[in-house]
């Protein structure tokens, strides 16, 4: 065994790769040194005791403890190592060293010493190996009054290999220091060294307990062990050289299996450390495969560089264990192919910790301050010239009415924030996850993991573990040290290290001071610099990531199912979470941002029972067959422009951005979570689903945990701002028994509310700009283009809804509502030809009705509406059109007593097909209203009705204007007031005889001013509010100002489909102003194409213009002063408000503009700010409290003028003819179910 260690190579490769470039740097060859010394040892066993210093412990090894600790090995005959392991060693040491230690024992010990070097001074080189066949590393705590100490095993080897001539050694370390002499560069400098180490450990398989307890205390050893070195002697024992350090350290094993115990944070002030293990029961094992541990650290007089401790694995796999519970399998990271690398080159799961120095700013960054602060010197406004702050949050301001809407920053900001806050801070640590797959069983082990990482991991807290040893020890920081925490940290920059010859710069270098104070500075939004570090930031990136979850169902009676779960799946690509906290330097500020470059969500309400698995399988990321896509990205032409908003414009849009402020106020004990979340290019697939089963509903109870309780915590108050933006998205909608698809975009959709906890308040706010409802008639193709596929049905510009709930006070008085809906809009555009509005009306009871968890029973076939048979089985695509043409023809039985004189009927025959140029003459005689042309033009064929009827009617055009015209000019009431409003006009009947102006005087004498004789405007009137003496609402619904056009078309927008569809802009020749409200969106005026039947030229509008209505319903308890009568007590009040109603004409055929509007005359001139149509109703409960509610109805209505044409009229009936034929009637469930039943029974006979 000897010979074949000293065969081995005393040094490894040469360590270039890892030092700095430099002459200085450049390490020595092995072979240029010669071999001076050699020493090896080969030891049956050995064990090596540190004591722990606990507060009150005398410092030091007492003489009796060391006495008697001898004494109790030297008592033993047999050898104390020959077993495999030393747990029988553990009693014998309780005896010998009854107080807290660390223990290091080891068996099979073989150690080489070598020294070389070089001729004169060149260098000097030393080489350590120390082999272990069996190595326990443990930590025994005696907390007080206990008889048996507490194990935690830091390091261990369960198959240790023993003793053995062919046995392997379970650890082997290795030590290789270099030192060189660097030349002088200076003749009246000190010599400088140049100490180069590298520290090496292979590992075989083992494990460890991670405590954070035990780390702790270990921490504190350390730093006690190396406190009394106060200055650096040096290997060449010059105290005046200056010796520059840099070592590598190296940590592999094949396997490694990591105990984390989570520790119970105690926070209250008496709480001592050293009173036992303060863990759980619960633990979670990592088991981690080809791992690999390496770091860099260097020291000298240079500026520190941050350390970097890196560790490497290629495969993870985490168990959660609960006590006497199966183990749970609940995390799994694998390595993945790197697509941008040559060849068969893995990612490997990675994780960085960055320790920066302690020092807020480097010389360096001082002197580009200094840089950046002359070039604003010249500048005449040096703020205007600053940059803003790197933020989570955007830069560019969006204002609604007089608030801010906070929006998560795009990529690039995101970026320059986390980089930034990663350089700023103490300690950062970075994960990368090529490929992770987490999995919850159930929400049991997820609350149990949640209290375990959230509650107790993240809110423990270090304790004082230092003895008072003067003040050297009070400066340190024993609970997390530093990168130079083991060696001195007095260190000052001197202004040789950049400027060598000039001293000319010491005046001016406190104005760079960043921790000064006293010199004064210019005003600043904030005190702190912006040097100043955060404490700790995290950033872990997902390559490809899944997260199932398994949740409880419940029926409709809300109890769990049993032999059956809800399942979601949620797959990440490209993720990132950062979070930061202390951001530079605040306390209790922090910062939490989440992203995805795309997200899916599955989810199946009801899944069997399956056996879990063992251990976690590498997923292989493709949709689950047994669930069902509820989010995912939109496909190609779903969403009006989410695509090509995206072209040319380089790196777009995450899909998912999340950004969270946290802020905590100690004084108050408030804490404050500003969330703001981005969803942009969504498309969420909507099924209906019983109360309990739907995909939010089961999410939202699984995340719903409680919290465990703190030693020494109150929980602060929670106030939740949420700011939700939905960007580029569509909710995709198809019933099960319906032949429809629906399709709802939106361009831009915002959700704001504050949640504040143990508060009666909520309130919550939508904004949806830019969005549409899409009908489709094609069911059977997976994939739909939204510009050739869909028929635009519902166009909203701007649509304003706020809820606001209110639990009630604890007197049981109202102050507010418990209960209030405010919703206004700009204006809503419905297209629609009779078939599309009658599919919508089907769509809104069939979702009313929850037609997919309770199919709509047939109705019996035939059915009397409007007078006629009607088969409700066709659809209205199946009915004729109507052209105004053909009105004449079709419904000349139902106006025979209005409109037709029998006795002028002609009964010529119909023309001869080649004879469409030639009038055919009309089978009835239609009245004509006055001022029409006695020579009406006769109904044509259906065959040529659209193309020579529009002909004859353009030639006519010019007259019946001509007409108009004269007749507008005669009728006075026929002036257009909209734009005037005639207060009086006095005078004007009588003209002067010669001509010349008369002044008219209403008053002889002079005018007398009174002051107070016009009372004072009391400002604008609330229509929609109650009465004073009316009592608080208990719930109000309000809608204010929401206008509606409604345009009707001719024709149909489903039914047999042709190559193309008709162009809205060729729609006629008459054109609609109510469409001028859509100019400011002219990208959206495709969505008025319709179908490929509907008739452009065939179109009337009725527009509601500021539709106001208020609902309110008020407590049903009686309160009056005893004696007192009982009046009237009101139960509801209803208000409805239309500003303006209006039926326009816009049919090619027809020369009307207006069908139904507002009559105005010189007498009767319309009122400023007047409202058409005023409904109000008030119920109320009887004096006597005998009988049901009593309601009261009042209705206001401004006069109408009606100019009706006989085409517009026919159209009008048709086309609500053929709505009402095509709306499917509503039947009660009871019949439905009655109907299915006779049905059952018949197909049975």
């Amino acid at each position: 065994m000897r010979g074949t260690r000293s065969s081995r190579p005393c040094f490894p490769p040469p360590l270039s790769h890892l030092l700095p470039t430099g002459k200085a740097a450049a390490p020595i060859p092995p072979e240029s040194l010669r071999p001076e010394s050699l020493l090896k040892v080969t030891l049956g066993g050995m064990t090596l005791t540190a004591l722990q210093q606990p507060p009150g412990a005398p410092p030091g090894c007492p003489p009796d403890l060391a006495a008697r600790f001898f004494a109790e090995f030297d008592a033993a005959k047999e050898g104390p190592f020959g077993s495999r392991d030393f747990h029988h060693l553990r009693p014998r040491f309780q005896k010998a060293c009854p107080r807290s230690h660390v223990r290091l024992t080891g068996s099979a010990v073989q150690l080489s010493w070598e020294q070389r070097g070089g001729a004169g001074s060149r260098g000097r080189a030393f080489s350590t190996d120390l082999l272990f066949g069996q190595l326990e590393v443990l930590e025994c705590l005696w907390p007080e009054g206990a008889t048996e100490p507490e194990y935690t095993e830091l390091l261990s080897f369960p198959n240790g290999s023993g003793f053995g001539a062919s046995a392997r050694p379970c650890a082997h370390l290795r030590y290789i220091q270099t030192q060189r002499r660097i030349p002088k560069s200076h003749p009246r400098r000190a010599a400088s060294y140049l100490c180069t180490s590298d520290l090496s450990l292979e590992l075989a398989e083992f494990q460890s307990d991670v405590e954070l307890g035990a780390l702790d205390r270990l921490g504190a050893l350390f730093h006690l062990a190396t406190t009394p070195m106060a200055q650096e002697q040096g290997l060449l024992r010059e105290p005046p050289c200056t010796v520059e350090r840099q070592t590598v350290l190296r940590v592999t094993a094949p396997h490694a299996t990591l105990r984390l115990r989570f520790p119970i944070p105690d926070l209250r002030p008496q709480h001592n450390p050293w009173a036992g293990r303060a863990v759980r029961e619960e633990l979670l094992r990592l088991e981690l495969t080809d791992l690999e541990f390496q770091s860099e650290l260097s020291h000298g007089p240079n500026p520190q560089a941050p350390t970097l401790l890196e560790l490497t694995c290629s495969d993870l796999h985490g168990t959660y264990e609960d006590r006497e519970k199966p183990a749970v399998p609940c995390l799994r990271v694998s390595k993945t192919l790197d697509p941008q690398g040559p060849g068969r080159k893995y990612i490997l799961p990675k994780a960085v910790v960055t320790l920066n120095p302690q020092c807020s700013s480097s010389q360096w960054d001082v002197v580009l301050e200094k840089g950046e602060e002359v070039e604003l010197s010249s500048a005449e406004s040096p703020c205007e010239l600053r940059q803003p702050e790197p933020s989570p949050f955007s830069s560019k301001r969006t204002m609604y009415e007089t608030e801010e809407m906070v929006i998560p920053g795009d990529p690039e900001e995101m970026g320059e924030f986390q980089s930034r806050t990663l350089a700023l801070s103490r300690c950062s640590l970075e994960l990368i996850l090529p490929s992770a797959h987490i999995f919850l069983p159930s929400k049991e082990v997820y609350e149990s993991i949640y209290n375990r990482i959230n509650n107790d991991l993240l809110m423990w807290e270090p304790g004082d573990l230092l003895p008072d040893l003067g003040p050297a020890a009070s400066t340190a920081t024993p609970a997390f040290p530093g990168p130079s925490a083991f060696w001195q940290e007095d260190f000052k920059m001197c202004k040789s290290a950049f400027k060598l010859d000039s001293d000319s710069e010491d005046e001016d270098t406190h104005f760079f001071s960043v921790d000064e104070s006293g010199v004064p500075q210019p005003p600043a939004p904030e005190p702190r610099s912006p040097r100043t570090q955060s404490t700790f930031s995290t950033l872990v990136t997902v390559l490809k990531g899944r997260i199932t979850v398994l949740c409880e169902t419940k029926g409709e009676s809300g109890k769990k199912l049993d032999d059956c779960h809800g399942e979601l799946v949620l797959d990440v690509t490209q993720g990132t979470i950062f979070s930061v906290s202390q951001y530079l330097g605040q306390p209790g500020l922090g910062y939490l941002c989440l992203e995805a470059e795309k997200a899916a969500l599955y989810h199946q309400a009801v899944v069997d029972d399956y056996l879990l698995p063992t251990r976690l399988e590498v997923p292989s990321f493709t949709p689950p067959a047994h669930l069902a896509p509820t989010i995912y990205p939109s496909e190609e032409g779903v969403t009006d422009r989410g695509s090509a908003g995206r072209k040319g414009q380089g790196q777009g849009p995450r899909m998912l951005s999340t950004a969270v402020r946290i802020h905590l106020d100690p004084q108050k004990n408030v804490k404050e979570f500003l969330v703001t979340l981005r969803l942009h290019g969504a498309t969420l697939r909507h099924r209906m689903a019983l109360p309990n089963q739907s995909w939010h509903c089961q999410l939202l109870d699984f995340l719903d945990v409680l919290d465990d309780p703190i030693l020494g915590f109150l929980p602060p108050t929670v106030i939740t701002v949420l700011h939700t933006h939905l960007f580029s998205c569509a909710v995709d909608y198809r019933p099960l028994h319906l032949p429809v698809r629906v399709l709802i975009t939106a361009e831009t959709f915002t959700l704001s509310s504050n949640i504040i906890m143990d508060t009666s308040t909520f309130l919550l706010r939508f904004i949806l700009d830019d969005s549409a409802i899409y009908l489709s008639d094609r069911c059977g193709s997976e994939t739909l283009d939204l510009r050739k596929d869909y028929v635009c049905v519902l166009d909203v510009d701007l649509l304003e809804l706020v809820i606001k709930t209110w639990k009630g006070s604890t007197e049981g008085k109202l102050s507010q509502p418990l209960f209030e809906l405010r919703c206004s809009n700009n204006v809503v555009h419905l297209h629609s030809c009779a078939d599309s509005c009658a599919l919508l009306a089907n769509l809104l009871q069939y979702v009313v009705g929850s037609g997919d968890l309770h199919p709509p029973a047939r109705p019996p076939s035939p059915t009397e509406i409007a007078g006629q048979k009607v088969q409700l089985s066709e659809s209205p695509a199946s009915l004729p059109s109507c052209p105004p043409a053909e009105t004449a023809l079709i419904n000349q039985r139902d106006l025979t007593d209005a409109l037709i004189d029998t006795e002028r009927s002609l009964r010529d025959p119909a023309l001869p097909p080649g004879g469409g140029s030639l009038r055919q003459a009309s089978p009835v005689s239609v009245y004509l209203f006055p001022g029409e042309r006695g020579g009406a033009q006769a109904p044509l064929p259906p065959d040529s009705a659209s193309e020579s009827g529009l002909g004859v009617k353009e030639e006519e055009a010019e007259e019946e204007e001509e007409e108009e015209e004269e007749e507008e000019d005669g009728d006075g009431d026929a002036l257009d007031s909209d734009e005037f409003c005639i207060l009086d006009a006095p005078g004007l009947g009588i003209p002067p005889r010669d001509g010349e102006p008369v002044v008219t005087k209403l008053q002889p004498g002079s005018i007398t001013v009174r002051d107070g004789h016009f009372s004072r405007p009391l400002g604008s009137t609330d229509l929609l509010r109650a009465p004073a003496h009316f009592p608080m609402p208990i719930n109000r619904l309000v809608l204010r100002e929401v206008s509606l056009i409604w345009h009707l078309y001719g024709g149909h927008d489903f039914g047999p489909h042709h190559s193309h569809r008709t162009k809205a802009g060729f729609s006629g020749p008459r054109g609609s102003p109510s469409r001028c409200s859509g100019l400011n969106r002219p990208q959206n005026s495709w969505r008025t194409q319709g179908g490929s039947g509907r008739q452009h030229h065939i179109l009337m509008e009725i527009q509601l213009s500021k539709v106001s209505f208020q609902h309110e319903t008020y407590p049903t308890e009686r309160a009056a002063a005893p004696g007192a009568e009982l009046g009237e007590q009101p139960l509801a009040r209803q208000v409805f408000i239309v500003q303006e109603l209006e039926i326009r004409d816009r049919l090619a055929s027809s020369q009307i503009n207006k069908f139904l509007y507002l009559y105005t005359s010189e007498k009767m001139p319309r009122r400023a700010h007047s409202n058409m149509l005023t409904i109000k109703a008030l119920h109320v409960a009887p004096e006597a409290g005998l009988g049901g509610p009593e309601c009261c109805l009042r209705v206001s209505l401004m006069p109408l003028r009606l100019n009706i044409d006989q085409d517009a009229l026919f159209f009008l009936k048709d086309f609500f003819t053929s709505l009402a034929a095509g709306i499917n009637p509503v039947i009660p469930m009871d019949t439905a179910t009655e109907g299915e039943r006779l049905g059952q029974r018949a197909e049975g006979e």
